[in-house]
């Protein structure tokens, strides 16, 4: 079978900064369908409009390609199936419009979606008359049976529709992750894609590697459960291992990006994963963009990390305020003391430290958004990050604001722009709370940059180009977000 895999335009808000990494969840897809030889191609539409430059509708940057250039890549294919990644709900319209030309072009062509809306509204996309089939969690075994043309009520994780009526078969995870197949980089311009998962790359090529999957926590914000399971599933370190050799050696790859949720989970199977690549002298960067838990963190496993490459770890620190914590979720997980032991063992090792916070929870006051501001100023990190927590459909927020009568465009779901009303802020004042959070955090990490002990370790670390260029993001992050108006709420 012919299959086509396709991920679709991306609209950018001007504030926001371009990450265009590779569509990894369609080069796992990729991978098995050619293993079971049905010819494979990959249209990325994000990197195709990123290459042409992005179209200006207001305040977005649009990228995309023409329907006529759509049109013409996929006469000239013929797929017999074409498979759509809707990872957001903010991008679905823009998956839909493809199925819809897809099916202009030729009806006989079936249409499968998968990814993170997808999970969480399947009877939704599946309503539309152009889509034929949904995949609901993970989709690897789901395509490959797809196009071998297994009976569609023996398929795993499908959904179809069937006299009218939408039947969802059972879900299944993949306990065995090392019987998935090393990514199918083959079928897309690896080396010329400008980022990763994080838009911080101190060598190029970087790769993105998924070593785990599934995630036993509950935060409330969260909704990778709906794809992924909560059950916490891990490749072997040698795999791991063997999948980072092989991309150095086959595609001179230089830097890793982990985006597990839970890449350290495991402390055993994260040291054996360093030492792996410490005896195979593999020389590399790497780095965890999507985050990792402090609480699985202690020196013995720090010291690892920095001798495998690790430059910057990203800690999920989410606020400062016990009673925000309790509602994350997160209040039994992070210990303020533990924090600040594990950051203060990774700046001694020179490894960077940022803090990803969130905050706009609907009945969070400025009080506790201000806990949050001097927490993460008092902890000794390198950055840190505001994020304006966003009700993903599918997670436990979502139901909440919706039950407090709240109205969510559903269309504008971004860690950069609220979107909904709270007890105590309209929208638009936590969209510019967000700017006066940044200017506050980094002048008082400045000041506090200049005190001569701390001053002598970090200048210790800023003789190499990963801190020049860590450096360089962050300005460019602070520059784009103080870009917008401001408003005088915190002192």
């Amino acid at each position: 079978m012919k299959v086509l895999l396709i991920r679709p335009p991306i609209k950018i808000k001007k504030y926001e900064l371009i990450s265009v990494g590779v569509p990894m969840g369609l080069l796992y897809i990729a991978s098995p369908l050619e293993k079971n030889n049905h010819s494979v191609k990959i249209i990325d539409l994000f990197f195709e409009g990123w290459k042409e430059g992005p179209i200006k509708i207001g305040d977005d940057n649009y990228f995309t390609m023409s329907d006529e250039w759509i049109i013409k890549k996929i006469k000239e294919f013929k797929p017999n199936l074409i498979g759509i990644s809707l990872m957001f709900t903010s991008q679905a319209e823009e998956g839909y419009k493809i199925a819809e030309l897809v099916k202009r072009i030729d009806k006989k062509i079936k249409i499968v979606v998968g990814g993170a809306h997808v999970c969480v509204a399947v009877e939704e996309v599946l309503s539309k008359k152009y889509i034929d089939y949904a995949c609901v969690g993970e989709g690897e075994k789901t395509i490959e049976m797809l196009a071998n043309n297994v009976k569609l009520n023996k398929i795993p994780n499908l959904g179809y529709k069937k006299n009218n009526k939408i039947k969802i078969n059972q879900r299944k995870f993949i306990d065995r992750l090392d019987s998935i197949p090393f990514p199918a980089l083959d079928l897309i311009d690896f080396k010329n894609y400008p980022s990763g998962a994080a838009l911080e790359i101190v060598e190029k090529p970087v790769a993105i590697i998924e070593s785990s999957r599934g995630c036993p926590g509950d935060c409330v914000f969260c909704n990778a459960y709906t794809i992924l399971g909560k059950k916490w599933r891990a490749r072997s370190a040698k795999n791991v291992v063997d999948e980072i050799e092989w991309l150095v050696k086959n595609y001179g790859v230089r830097e890793i990006q982990f985006i597990d949720d839970n890449v350290s989970l495991d402390k055993e199977r994260m040291i054996e994963i360093c030492k792996g690549i410490v005896n195979r002298k593999i020389k590399i960067k790497w780095t965890v963009p999507n985050g990792i838990g402090i609480w699985s963190l202690d020196r013995e496993v720090l010291i690892w990390m920095k001798k495998s490459g690790c430059y910057k770890l990203n800690f999920g620190i989410e606020s400062g305020n016990s009673q925000t914590l309790k509602f994350i979720g997160k209040f039994k997980q992070l210990s303020n003391k533990k924090a600040e032991e594990v950051i203060k063992i990774a700046n001694e090792l020179g490894i960077w430290t940022h803090g990803f916070c969130v905050f706009g929870f609907y009945d969070e006051s400025l009080e506790q958004i201000i806990d949050t501001l001097n927490w993460t100023i008092k902890l000794d990190l390198d950055s840190a990050g505001f994020s304006i927590v966003t009700p993903y459909i599918g997670s436990k927020l979502y139901d909440y604001v919706k039950k407090k009568g709240c109205k969510i465009n559903l269309k504008e779901l971004r860690p950069m722009l609220a979107s909904y009303d709270t007890k105590y802020f309209k929208k638009e004042e936590i969209t510019e709370l967000q700017s006066r959070l940044y200017s506050i955090y980094f002048k008082k990490r400045l000041l506090n940059y200049l005190k001569f002990k701390i001053f002598c370790m970090r200048m210790k670390r800023m003789f190499n180009k990963a801190s020049w260029i860590i450096l360089e993001q962050n300005f460019l992050r602070l520059i784009k977000i103080m870009g917008r108006r401001k408003i005088e709420y915190c002192e």
